[in-house]
């Protein structure tokens, strides 16, 4: 069966409307203004307002009070006239005069691909390389019924440094060349073993053997080639899985950890998790866990606080509904605890609301707690978890927040020191400062 999609341009066409944008968003949504290089009215059916807003450079819109939101004028377009988008390419490219249509691939005559199981009486390759040596580790990779697709060898070659190398089956003998993308995770054996487990992702596959070694309750998997292979990887088999993502303490890490939760929320992924690693920096993983001695009390902390990451996209002009059903094997305990900094008041990945009238101690209440959070300290209420903190005060200067400051310290005996880069004031007093 032919994909018509495949016929059209879509890029050309999006490219062609960006030019005609303006005007072309007078007539989709009328009674709109265009304020800089938005156009911005009350909702999808236009009006005055700022509720829906298109950006006219770029294409990117968002309707706010509705939580839509895409990226180019064909979504838009579809939204309004509740389209499918190979619907409204052919519709907007007939409105603006432009041919969609682009010339068909040539076909290419297949080449030999290394992406081949191995003989299951295949004998393992030979690991020693003849500039780096022999291997410190190897992993191997297997499919969902265990067969053999690769092998990851690594090479201490000097104190710090480390490589990495590739060994697939080419269909004849064992040869030192990558798997084509998209790759295979490492654990795929593991996790059709067990459908029903909850997932630990981790960066590699050092990091997922040590995270498995705190138990069975979860299946520890790992992606290969870094950081920046997030996308190279195949996620598919993680859909409708209870996934936690376990990042490497560092900024390379934590930006991996967001390109993994939008590829596991492009499959899927029945629920997200992140791992909160910020207590600890250069790196810090799995491995580092074990190796220093971590017990699996502090695994299960580790996992019982993980912050939730939003599953849901949205797509065109609708959302993908999925009901929960609750299945036999419903487990209480393995339920991730709610997320508390301040036990019972404030919690990680919500907003919290403090309400009183003037000249009560909204300010000093808040200066007071922001310090327990940053020192970690018990003494007014329990605090689940220590955390850097910001406080802005938009009402008084920062001398008077600093004379509030220095009470706190000498109550609490609290020294200076202890709130370096870890506690940090911003007076708006004069200049407000907006939060959105």
């Amino acid at each position: 069966m032919v994909n018509l999609s495949n016929l059209i341009d879509f890029e050309a066409l999006n490219k062609r409307a960006l030019i005609q944008y303006p005007s072309l968003l007078k007539t989709w949504l009328p009674g709109g203004t265009v304020k800089g290089t938005e156009y911005t009215c009350a909702d999808i059916g236009g009006g005055k307002g700022n509720s829906f807003c298109v950006n006219i450079t770029n294409g990117k819109w968002s309707e706010f009070a509705g939580n839509d939101s895409g990226g180019d004028p064909i979504s838009l377009f579809a939204l309004i006239n509740k389209l499918s988008q190979y619907q409204a390419a052919i519709e907007l490219s007939s409105q603006i005069g432009f041919d969609t249509r682009k010339p068909l691939p040539s076909i290419k005559k297949s080449e030999p691909s290394n992406q081949l199981p191995a003989p299951k009486d295949a004998t393992a390759p030979n690991f020693s390389h003849y500039k780096l040596g022999e291997p410190s580790a190897i992993w191997k990779y297997a499919d969902a019924d265990g067969q053999i697709l690769q092998y990851i060898a690594r090479y201490d070659t000097e104190p710090g440094k480390k490589e990495f190398r590739p060994f697939t089956w080419n269909g004849n003998a064992w040869g030192s060349k990558g798997l084509p993308e998209p790759r295979p995770l490492y654990g795929l054996d593991k996790l059709a073993a067990n459908p029903d487990v909850p997932v630990i992702i981790c960066e590699g596959e050092k990091a997922a053997d040590a995270s498995q070694s705190f138990g069975n309750d979860y299946i520890s998997i790992g992606y290969s080639n870094g950081t920046n292979a997030v996308s190279k990887s195949d996620w598919t088999p993680l859909a409708d899985r209870i996934c936690f993502i376990w990042p490497d303490a560092d900024a390379p890490g934590l930006k991996a950890a967001e390109d993994v939760a939008k590829k596991l929320r492009e499959v899927g992924a029945a629920k997200i998790r992140q791992l909160d690693v910020s207590e600890h920096t250069n790196g810090w993983d799995a491995a580092d866990a074990v190796e220093s001695g971590s017990s699996k009390e502090y695994f299960d902390q580790l996992i019982s606080t993980a912050v939730s990451v939003k599953t849901t996209t949205i797509k065109n002009d609708r959302s993908e509904f999925k009901p929960n059903t609750i299945q036999p094997n419903f487990n209480p305990a393995a339920i991730p605890q709610r997320p508390w900094v301040i036990r019972e008041m404030l919690m990680m990945g919500y907003i919290t609301q403090l309400i009183a009238p003037p000249g009560v101690g909204k300010s000093m209440f808040s200066l007071l707690f922001g310090v327990m959070v940053a020192t970690g300290s018990d003494s007014i209420r329990r605090i689940d978890r220590r955390a850097n903190v910001l406080v802005i005060n938009n009402e008084d200067d920062l001398d008077e927040m600093h004379r509030r400051l220095a009470g706190i310290l000498q109550q609490y005996k609290i020294e200076p020191g202890d709130l370096t880069e870890k506690f940090h004031l911003l007076s708006g007093y004069g200049a407000s400062h907006l939060i959105a």
